[in-house]
């Protein structure tokens, strides 16, 4: 057998065990002008899509296997990182097979033992960036019916307990009382971990499957349950925000009001926590313990 043969039987097998289509690989290969065993390749820890670090050489790359459930289709997912890129706020697509397969660019971050990671903040760094993505002016597509999104959820964890049908109402009566009027371009799913830092501690969007218009409300809220702030912290950054955004964007329709801030946090810890839970239905480490705090912060919200 010869070498190329060999190889090829090795990667057949890693790439079983990564359950990475093997024709995919090939295309990637052929994008970039190199053979399939010059390629090294490491799942990545996600709770979402599949993700997984492709190296060639001195180049790195990012693979996104959507899910089958996956909230956009992947030609709405790459439009959308194409103007968030074009704004510098994404890594660049490189290649892209228009069904379920999306290669990025790699963001170098500085090394850990050089750049220790300390608690996320909301800095004015990451505000700044936020702002940038609300102003943007290209609308994304797809948009987001936050009332299906709950029903969903809902729909999937089987018996209904009469606690989440409850505050599901709560939410709904939420979402109908306060019409959006401020559409932008959301990241969707802003948790401190898919923000990344670049060499220059520039910050940088990853993951933006559940990319799409809405309230700036959706991506603030997101952050502020994610990294868990006191009522004070959510009044500073709800403040910081509005400054940029009227000084970013000059005819902004933002209007700040802390009671449409807490509830949609409540809205969002709703629909975070039932996910925890149907996530810890699949034994996923620590996800009860999130799922419990958020359902327990969206009822001190909304009820």
């Amino acid at each position: 057998m010869s070498s190329v043969d060999r190889s090829h039987c090795y990667t057949a097998a890693m790439l079983a065990i990564e359950k990475i289509d093997p024709a995919v690989l090939h295309k990637i290969c052929r994008h970039l002008n190199t053979h399939i065993s010059s390629l090294v390749i490491q799942k990545i820890a996600t709770s979402g899509n599949e993700v997984y670090q492709l190296r060639v050489g001195n180049n790195s790359y990012a693979l996104h296997k959507a899910c089958r459930n996956r909230f956009i289709s992947i030609q709405a997912q790459i439009h959308n990182v194409e103007i968030a890129y074009n704004n510098g706020l994404s890594p660049k697509c490189v290649w892209h097979d228009g069904k379920h397969h999306m290669l990025t660019e790699w963001v170098m971050s500085p090394p850990a033992a050089l750049e220790p990671q300390s608690k996320f903040s909301i800095n004015d760094s990451v505000l700044d960036m936020l702002v940038k993505l609300h102003s943007t002016t290209q609308p994304f597509r797809n948009t987001f019916n936050a009332s299906y999104g709950l029903n969903w959820n809902l729909r999937q964890i089987g018996k209904k307990p009469k606690y989440l049908q409850r505050l599901v109402s709560k939410a709904k009566q939420f979402l109908g009382d306060y019409p959006n009027s401020d559409w932008v371009n959301c990241h969707g799913d802003l948790v401190s971990q898919n923000v990344l830092f670049d060499l220059s501690k520039k910050p940088i969007l990853i993951d933006w499957e559940f990319s799409h218009r809405n309230t700036a409300y959706w991506d603030i809220a997101t952050l502020i349950n994610d990294i868990k702030t006191t009522t004070s912290e959510s009044d500073d950054i709800l403040r910081r925000y509005t400054e940029l955004r009227n000084r970013h964007q000059s005819e902004s329709n933002f209007i700040p009001d802390i009671l449409l801030l807490n509830g949609y946090r409540g809205v969002l810890a709703l629909i975070s926590g039932i996910w925890f839970g149907l996530q810890n239905q699949k034994t996923i480490a620590q996800s009860d313990e999130q799922g419990n705090y958020l359902l327990s912060l969206a009822t001190t919200l909304l009820d």
